[in-house]
């Protein structure tokens, strides 16, 4: 069977798929009269009775797919090539948007959609790991047992999972992906998809682990084009004049400080990743273990110059208290580090010296020349606390800051600048949501903590453990005294890495061993 008959045949019944999931969706909710029990039991059924013909037909031809995170595991089970791999993906991916067209079209429903279905939350991603964790082990489990019922099987399972997940089993990055272009039954909010596509990655551990090397070498790409836009391209944001943080890095991001926080998560992630690689120097090839810690290091040294190229101290600050944790707890956490953790730290340090001699002498003149601490974001949060107290249990409301606060705002704050934040994560949530309400989140973030450090204990896992326990410090540190953590980019990615390490404490990698598969496969 050629490869371009593979792909149609994958491109299609993953179009299928979705035309099936988003249409029965639509004629669920037409039919059922506001009862959302009946839309998705409509919703059910067609989908699982749907997938299990279509893995009947299209199975012989290619293996019927339909979802890159089963071909992700068939590829490291070495039972796909990375090539064939890369190109399913795509035809899935492609597939299901038109599947998702072609349903819109069928109801006369606008074509260019985009879903408002906000699905967040712990629940739903713990949700989405269970579901794919679930079809995954399906899947393998009738292969090897009995092969012949593997399409009743996924269906029947599926079905099953609409119904015990509370985000309705999506279990496959594609369709996430293609159901945020449709506003109706099945759809979901774009600000939803990163947490489901984490857990969905995350199901696989070797799979989690390369996607956190993916992320540091997207970080580092953007650390590039920063330090290219300051120094080579006459200090421009994306080939036009900046108008604010001249002299500065700042990449593609408005906020220097933001930018800052974005660079501190690559710096923490590189120092997890070059601890795993140095704790696994024995049973590496040497040619591969040199490649994994050039690329490490690299990405290190070119993220570390753009960090303190922003001029940001508390985002310099961060990073480093980030990445300090990373080197402690993985000191602990990886077997065979000893004494090496300690030489890697002074390779760190010293790299770090020869970083800011050369980027970051507008950093050294920010620490020397200006005052530690801006007084005016001091009186300002002074002010935020005493508006706090007057309503601690409900706050002002959501996203309500930058017009109630102009009722706070008195001397010593100059009545000329105006807030429209509260230079602190942790102050806008109490402000708006009250100390109630509002500390749930923080909660939430420190429960997946807990669980994500039940994952260092699991070889598989530590890397991803480890460095997810030093971003939350980046994010701890930084969102004392400025918004960085609520700009989109840093929420996405702060979103995904949670997901990742939260996911990685909940068990060891679903793959049955002997399969090519070992605790201490490396990243690379």
């Amino acid at each position: 069977m050629t490869l371009a008959r593979r792909l149609a045949a994958e491109g299609l019944g993953t179009a299928f798929l979705l035309a099936i999931v988003i249409g029965s969706g639509i004629m669920g909710e037409r039919l059922a009269g506001g009862n959302a029990a009946i839309a998705l039991l409509g919703n059910t059924i067609a989908t699982g009775a749907g997938l299990a013909v279509l893995i009947c037909v299209f199975g012989p031809v290619s293996g019927a797919h339909f979802n890159p995170a089963v071909t992700l595991t068939l590829l490291l089970r070495r039972e796909a090539n990375i090539g064939m791999a890369g190109a399913y993906v795509i035809a899935q991916t492609v597939g299901a948007v038109l599947g998702v067209w072609s349903a819109h079209a069928m109801f006369e429903e606008p074509l260019l959609q985009v879903s408002d279905e906000l699905r967040g939350g712990l629940a739903q991603g713990w949700s989405e790991f269970v579901a794919t964790f679930g079809l995954i082990a399906t899947i393998l489990g009738t292969q090897r047992a009995r092969p012949d019922f593997t399409p009743i099987a996924v269906g029947l399972y599926i079905a099953a999972a609409y119904w015990f997940t509370a985000s309705t089993s999506f279990a496959n990055p594609a369709v996430t992906l293609a159901r945020s272009l449709s506003n109706t039954f099945a759809g979901i909010a774009p600000v939803s998809v990163p947490l489901f596509l984490a857990a969905q990655v995350a199901a696989n551990r070797l799979r989690a682990r390369r996607m956190l090397l993916g992320i540091l070498v997207i970080i580092a790409l953007f650390a590039v084009v920063g330090l290219v836009s300051l120094t080579q391209l006459g200090d421009t944001l994306l080939g036009f004049e900046k108008q604010i943080y001249r002299g500065y890095a700042t990449a593609t991001f408005i906020n220097r400080n933001s930018f800052a926080t974005f660079l501190a998560v690559g710096l923490t992630l590189g120092t997890a990743i070059l601890l795993e690689a140095v704790a696994l120097r024995r049973e590496l090839p040497l040619g591969r273990l040199l490649g994994t810690l050039s690329l490490v290091a690299g990405c290190i040294a070119v993220i570390g110059a753009a960090l303190v190229a922003t001029g940001s101290r508390l985002g310099t600050v961060a990073g480093v208290g980030g990445a300090a944790t990373a080197l402690v707890l993985g000191t602990m956490a990886f077997r065979g580090i000893g004494r090496v953790g300690f030489i890697v730290a002074f390779v760190l340090l010293g790299t770090a010296l020869a970083v800011v001699g050369t980027f970051g002498m507008s950093l050294v003149e920010r620490l020397v020349l200006l005052p530690t601490v801006d007084r005016s974001r001091v009186d300002a949060h002074r002010l935020i606390w005493a508006a706090i107290f007057e309503r601690p249990w409900l706050g002002y409301g959501a996203g309500s800051f930058a017009t109630v606060f102009q009722a706070f705002q008195r001397p010593p704050l100059s009545a000329e600048f105006v807030w429209n934040n509260s230079h602190s994560t942790y102050l806008a949530l109490w402000f708006e949501m009250g100390l109630v309400a509002g500390s749930i989140p923080l909660v939430v973030i420190a429960l997946l903590g807990l669980r994500t450090a039940r994952g260092a204990r699991d070889p598989a896992s530590a890397v991803v453990s480890v460095a997810t326990l030093g971003v939350i410090v980046v994010f701890a540190i930084h969102s004392l005294l400025d918004f960085s953590a609520e700009i989109e980019a840093n929420a996405f990615l702060f979103t995904v890495i949670l997901a990742l390490g939260a996911a990685g404490g909940l068990g060891r990698n679903i793959v049955p061993a002997g399969h090519g598969l070992r605790p201490h496969t490396p990243l690379t």
